[in-house]
């Protein structure tokens, strides 16, 4: 961990500015994390919007962020509300561009009454294209 140049505390701003020293994951979850979260928690908490800007690679740190937002949510504010789904008798393919025309990462498989008999995601595709196709 870097220490400014007036004293040997620990510099906190060390890994998001442009200086010799910078942090690595471990320093940046152990010594710097724990406290950023407690001011945008304290500040969220007061209903006010957080914005971080940062010099470098940042952008898994703003993620962490609004992860830790979406966490504190209930599930029907972030679910779809008209979800795409398919039948057992679709074919791969017709999975494959639902979820692309879609913009989703998984398919519900549903029966005709509407019962989820399982599910679809795109590593499941994936999977099946690289044993079926390519080996």
């Amino acid at each position: 961990m870097g220490c400014n140049t007036s004293s040997e505390f620990p510099d906190p701003l060390n890994g998001i500015h442009n200086r010799a020293i910078l942090w690595q994951k471990q320093q940046y979850e152990k010594f710097y994390w724990p406290s950023l979260k407690k001011v945008m928690d304290a500040l969220i908490n007061e209903g006010l919007i957080c914005m971080m800007f940062a010099e470098g690679s940042h952008n898994m740190r703003l993620e962490i962020i609004k992860d830790l937002r979406t966490l504190k949510k209930r599930v029907h504010q972030i679910m779809g509300h008209k979800p795409i789904t398919a039948s057992k008798d679709h074919t791969i393919k017709d999975a494959a561009v639902m979820m692309l025309n879609g913009k989703i990462s998984c398919l519900s498989i549903v029966s005709s009454d509407g019962t989820i008999e399982g599910i679809v995601t795109w590593k499941d595709i994936l999977k099946w294209l690289v044993r079926e196709v390519i080996d």
